[in-house]
């Protein structure tokens, strides 16, 4: 199921925990091996929240074997966990890689929107990337975007979402004894 209430759009408008409890900074890995699979054991047996939480994956990182991707993580979308796949158009295979996870979020990022406003050929990217995640039934956000000029051309463009400095800056988070903050009540 695809949300597509923006208080649920997920990376685009909620922080992600990282090893230092930074809001807005590059997602740490939750754990690996063994401890992974008791971690997400144990969300999907307690249903702790998982259509709230956003899985991200580099499109580079999974380039090779997409398909590898897609099968190990069909158990946890199965449970309600979501996708996002970064660095969109990083790799020749995109358009693959976008039919093989069927990620509910596709996000791109500085590459493409630092000086788009002068560069038809970036907007022109854009635009390509609009249709892909329109057909995939995808999510398709900005990072990055940090000026106006951006935003109005990334609109121009298509592109609906987006996140970086010019919507809000990173906060800290203080983590005490190794847990995060309780989700809040409202959503």
């Amino acid at each position: 199921h695809r949300s597509s209430n923006p208080r649920r759009a997920g990376p685009a408008t909620g922080a992600r925990a990282s090893r230092t409890g930074s809001a807005g900074a590059a997602a740490a890995p939750v754990a690996a091996g063994r401890d992974a699979q008791v971690f997400f054991n144990t969300a999907a047996f307690n249903q702790l929240y998982a259509s709230r939480i956003v899985l991200e994956v580099n499109e580079g990182a999974v380039a090779d074997n997409p398909e590898a991707y897609r099968d190990a993580m069909g158990w946890l979308r199965g449970v309600g966990y979501r996708l996002s796949l970064d660095d969109v158009g990083s790799s020749p295979h995109t358009s693959l890689i976008v039919e093989k996870l069927q990620p509910e979020f596709l996000k791109f990022d500085l590459t493409l929107v630092r000086g788009i406003e002068g560069d038809q050929l970036r907007r022109e990217l854009v635009r390509s990337l609009v249709l892909l995640a329109k057909r995939a039934g995808s999510t398709l956000i900005a990072e990055r975007v940090e000026s106006e000029i951006e935003r109005q051309t990334l609109i121009e463009c298509g592109a609906r979402w987006g996140q970086g400095y010019l919507f809000a800056t990173e906060t800290r988070r203080r983590v005490v004894s190794g847990t995060a903050p309780a989700p809040r009540a409202d959503g």
